[in-house]
């Protein structure tokens, strides 16, 4: 079987998946979003690359380690918490659920999912009567998080409010600050001690 048997054999399966999930609802595993998004990488690169900064990043090492870079929105590997900041957890019996295999594997695989959502933002866990560890997301939020909370300089005039909130412009590493804020907001303090005023180019 050649190259080009494999792809119309990929084709042949998204068809089947796509009638499958246009006639009933199904779970889909994070491989096949994978797999779809890479597809619309292949075709739309050129637009894509225009909305998301941050696949056009050459500082970026992912970009250059992988000829498909759109799996730098999913996680293969993620640390896990230590047990001091972890609830207690059920019995891995109430997840084995179902009559088959496939339907105790799904479910585990609904519940990873669910897991690593709520790493990142606890409020997406809406399982019932399981007690969640606060996200990132409840960590740096509101006034009692990260930001606003050891936020330095006086409330109005003299400091910027911060917004969380995605931009699809700025890339993953960049801070958006604007050009009216406080001169005293624009330096940042280097490793080496050094201080020095952020270059337009570098908001």
């Amino acid at each position: 079987m050649n190259n080009n048997d494999e792809a119309i054999d990929d084709d042949n399966d998204d068809e089947e998946m796509l009638t499958e999930m246009m006639s009933s609802q199904m779970y889909l595993t994070p491989l096949y979003v994978l797999k779809h998004f890479e597809k619309i990488w292949t075709n739309e690169k050129e637009v894509l690359t225009i909305y998301l900064a941050a696949l056009r990043s050459p500082q970026h090492s992912i970009t250059h380690v992988h000829n498909n870079p759109i799996s730098l929105f999913f996680f293969e590997v993620l640390p896990g918490l230590p047990s001091k900041f972890r609830p207690s957890r059920t019995s891995l019996t109430n997840t084995l659920r179902g009559a088959t295999n496939e339907e105790q594997l799904n479910n585990l695989w609904l519940k990873m999912q669910i897991t690593v959502n709520s790493i990142f933002d606890s409020s997406l866990d809406n399982r019932s009567g399981t007690r969640v560890a606060k996200g990132i997301r409840q960590g740096i939020e509101k006034k009692e998080g990260l930001f606003r909370m050891h936020m330095m300089g006086k409330r109005v005039n003299y400091a910027g409010r911060s917004v969380i909130s995605p931009d699809p412009f700025i890339a993953i590493y960049e801070v958006g600050i604007p050009g009216n804020v406080h001169p005293g907001a624009n330096f940042v303090e280097l490793d080496d001690g050094t201080i020095r005023r952020l270059l337009p180019n570098n908001l």
